[in-house]
């Protein structure tokens, strides 16, 4: 029996009316218990992801979802600042919905590099540490180039989060 993942990214943007609120700025729906590779194909498409659906990858499920008490991050559940949309698709999904929750971009991306970056992509972007500029470095390109969300260089990787839940 396999696990599908839905996850959507929000940004923290500014507006008028409402101050600082969160916004869906792109869904990576569905995930069917995959991680993300490139594709050639797919990138030349117009509107279409740049990165396709391949391979099962349970120990990354394991870190995001905390299964069987693996992994870091617990129980957060939706954040209370929900995007709108973000909310309304995880509501979409009723009881078939479960383990839901959320990182910042600064917790993702290293359980993302760990997870789905092969020993020659890990040598050749990431070195010892994940900290600093190299970090911001890794966030702007993985941000860009892995999940199609346009960043500027002023961007906090607090302001970004991936909030995801599992269906069966």
């Amino acid at each position: 029996m396999g696990c599908d993942i839905h996850m959507m990214i929000e940004a923290k943007v500014k507006t008028q009316k409402h101050g600082e609120v969160w916004a869906t700025v792109n869904t990576l729906n569905p995930i069917h218990g995959h991680g993300l590779c490139h594709s050639e194909q797919f990138s030349k498409q117009p509107f279409g992801h740049y990165y396709r659906v391949e391979g099962r990858n349970y120990e990354f499920f394991a870190d995001l979802a905390c299964v069987r008490g693996e992994g870091e991050y617990q129980d957060r559940g939706l954040p209370d600042d929900v995007a709108p949309l973000t909310l309304a698709f995880a509501e979409s999904w009723g009881l078939d919905a479960h383990s839901h929750s959320y990182l910042y971009a600064d917790e993702f991306i290293p359980l993302y590099i760990k997870h789905w970056f092969s020993d020659e992509e890990k040598t050749k972007y990431v070195s010892d540490r994940l900290e600093g500029d190299h970090f911001l470095t890794m966030f702007f390109y993985i941000m860009e180039k892995h999940f199609n969300v346009a960043t500027k260089d002023e961007d906090d990787p607090r302001n970004y989060r991936f909030v995801f839940f599992f269906d069966n």
